[in-house]
């Protein structure tokens, strides 16, 4: 091969990376994840917008001014260790849009602790600690389920 030929054939391949690489920016609209943070000492009279510090965390997961009510689709929701009474289900969580862009509540460390009482439940699952039905793309990390308030916990 001449290295005329050779050149061609690396300004091409640049050529082209560099074009496919403009379409994928193009078309990735997507806007980033937002992290929002939920504390046993937050408060759910803290805005969504709000809910993005961990001064101002919101109190609660559930209900329509809890935490899993701010998120969009991809987001994160790190729970801040603690004990929660509530349970977490699909149906107030925003699916994730991807593998790459999952919506994602994760658990301080292992000290965050989901420890329902005995009355919380979730319609089709009253046993359930986590109840994910119809969900998509949502990921649950580094939490502790603890079924000791509720009879044949499920757990997941």
């Amino acid at each position: 091969m001449t290295r005329r030929f050779v050149l061609s054939l690396v300004l091409l391949y640049v050529a082209s990376v560099v074009v496919l690489g403009s379409i994928t920016l193009l078309y990735n609209n997507d806007p980033p994840p937002e992290l929002r943070y939920v504390s046993t000492t937050g408060s759910d009279s803290n805005s969504c917008e709000q809910s993005k510090t961990i001064a101002t965390a919101k109190r609660n997961l559930r209900g329509v001014n809890g935490a899993l009510a701010c998120l969009g689709s991809g987001d994160i929701l790190e729970i801040r260790d603690g004990v929660y009474t509530e349970i977490i289900a699909s149906t107030e969580i925003a699916n994730g849009v991807s593998d790459e862009m999952r919506t994602v509540i994760r658990g301080q460390s292992r000290n965050a602790i989901l420890r329902p009482s005995a009355n919380v439940s979730q319609t089709g699952c009253t046993s359930c600690i986590v109840h994910i039905r119809d969900g998509s793309y949502i990921a649950i990390e580094t939490l502790t389920l603890d079924g000791t308030n509720k009879n044949d916990s499920a757990g997941v």
